[in-house]
């Protein structure tokens, strides 16, 4: 029975370190995306290739900013 949840809990684990990370380089992006934004120094396309978001993704949040 311990062995059991000892692999359970590594599954679950690796999976939610997963999301985790994912969850972080998002967050990294949107980041650095609203710091070139806020810069007024980038083009939509330079901020795209720079944060790897889509266009739509910083159309987006500059509209939030804007608010």
């Amino acid at each position: 029975m311990c062995r059991a949840v000892e692999n359970l809990v590594e599954k679950y684990g690796k999976q939610y370190e997963e999301i985790g990370e994912k969850r972080g380089t998002a967050r990294e992006k949107k980041a650095t995306a609203l710091r070139m934004l806020n810069s007024r120094k980038y083009t939509l396309n330079e901020i795209a290739d720079i944060s790897g978001l889509s266009i739509e993704e910083i159309k987006i949040l500059q509209t939030k900013l804007q608010r």
